[in-house]
């Protein structure tokens, strides 16, 4: 609402309070039922870690980091049901597969709120760590002061198809919802694809890249994975390892020692110089060295594969 519509901001107070209140125009009204139970924590008063503790127990936690906002209101979780129809707030759970929310996403977004409320509170610059924080559906950007050039970026999407690139430090990229291109360009670099169909490119260095939910997330570097959707992962030069995770993968390996996860679905991975086909996996291997593993009950003699462990 616009900050000088008086109007419509009492109207925004009184819908609030016919919503909460049994009857508001009562000189002391009682709030409702369903509302009693109602707790508002200030985040400010927490430390970091509390809020992240918290954050993996409780949903309402989990939705204040998501919009930065500086208190949390707990005590009734359908108060979040219209916010996470498709499991927008639940926590990744890496063996079903499940959810959105990673704990390196707790950690960086209750760091960037961290510093939001710390710099609204004093009104002044705070000094600290080279990283810039950004929320692009926001357009809200902190950072501490003094840092030096190029600072470590933390940078978050929203449900827009955004382009966001990190710079030569290590960088931590989140896609958010729509079709996404994350490039970490140098740097040790972690990037996160989350829903849709999105493509990452670690850049020079050694990066860990999630595709999240979706089909088709396009990723190149060492430490790929797919998640859910059908995933193409490029391991490109160096020691790698691709997980595609649920759907149909096209993982390759390339140059170097490779560790190759097809997961479940109908997958061809590339490897090594030896091609194997069997039930509904493809395996054609084409680097050196490779480690394969996949979800099934096929029995191989690895004899017959010196130099390789399937």
């Amino acid at each position: 609402m616009p900050t000088d519509d008086r109007d419509a901001l009492y109207q925004a107070i009184q819908a609030i309070e016919s919503e909460i209140y049994v009857d508001r125009t009562v000189g002391n009204p009682q709030v409702k039922l369903a509302y009693q139970n109602l707790e508002v924590v200030s985040l400010p008063n927490l430390t970091r870690t509390e809020t992240i503790n918290r954050a993996n127990n409780d949903i309402a936690y989990r939705y204040a980091l998501a919009h930065l906002n500086p208190f949390v209101i707990t005590g009734r979780e359908s108060l979040y049901d219209d916010h996470n129809e498709n499991g927008e707030l639940e926590l990744y759970d890496s063996i079903t597969q499940v959810g959105e929310i990673t704990q390196a996403y707790l950690e960086d977004r209750s760091a960037f709120l961290a510093l939001l409320n710390q710099g609204n509170i004093t009104g002044e610059p705070v000094p600290g760590e080279e990283v810039e924080f950004y929320d692009v559906a926001r357009d809200i950007v902190a950072c501490y002061d003094n840092y030096l050039q190029p600072p470590h970026r933390i940078y978050f999407g929203g449900d827009g198809d955004e382009a966001l690139s990190g710079m030569s430090n290590r960088d931590r990229l989140y896609g958010g919802g729509g079709n996404d291109t994350l490039n970490g360009n140098a740097g040790d670099d972690y990037l996160e694809g989350n829903a849709g169909i999105d493509k990452l490119d670690g850049g020079v260095g050694n990066d860990e890249l999630y595709g999240g939910s979706g089909d088709d997330a396009r990723i190149h570097d060492s430490g790929l994975y797919g998640r859910e959707g059908d995933d193409a992962l490029y391991g490109e030069a160096g020691h790698d390892t691709l997980d595609g995770g649920a759907g149909r993968d096209l993982l390759v390996g390339g140059l170097g020692q490779d560790h190759l996860i097809g997961g479940d679905g109908i997958d061809n991975l590339y490897g090594d110089n030896r091609y194997f086909d069997e039930a509904n996996n493809r395996y054609v291997l084409v680097g050196d060295g490779a480690s394969i593993h996949f979800n099934s009950n096929l029995c191989i003699r690895t004899s017959q594969y010196s130099g390789n462990s399937l």
